[in-house]
């Protein structure tokens, strides 16, 4: 279930395992660095995308 703008991601219990087929996720750092990846765990992308929402742009 993807969290759309203002929603947020049902709690942990209620989440599904495994994806299906592996999602993929494609950002482009500050730093000029870009980044893909395919994952197919639910709990990994969830941080990976927490993570990359923290990403300073400027110190």
């Amino acid at each position: 279930m993807p969290a759309t703008d203002g929603e947020e991601l049902p709690p942990k219990a209620e989440r599904i395992g495994p994806l299906s087929s592996p999602a993929k996720v494609s950002a482009s750092l500050p730093n000029g660095v870009k980044l893909t990846l395919e994952c197919g765990d639910v709990d990994a992308l969830t941080a990976i995308i927490g993570a990359l929402g923290h990403v300073q742009t400027e110190r």
